[in-house]
């Protein structure tokens, strides 16, 4: 966040984005998140109850995509 003020001060346009966790059926976090427990070192997982705020690679890629095309979109 510190260095996206540096460039609004340098005049550029900044737009920052808050996702979640980004998933797709090949690869990514959710491989990673889950290599702990194949080896039986991962901890408690949770009642199954809990939420997790995520969305999927293809959205993610039109959301940066779009705040890139569209010119309106800042911090300010």
């Amino acid at each position: 966040m510190e260095s996206s003020l540096e460039g609004q001060e340098l005049g550029l346009r900044v737009v920052t984005m808050r996702m979640g966790v980004v998933l797709a059926p090949a690869g990514g976090i959710l491989a990673r998140m889950t290599l702990p427990f194949r080896f039986f070192v991962g901890g408690p997982i949770g009642s199954g109850a809990q939420w997790i705020s995520w969305m999927h690679r293809d959205d993610a890629i039109r959301a940066i995509t779009h705040c890139l095309e569209q010119g309106g979109w800042t911090d300010r």
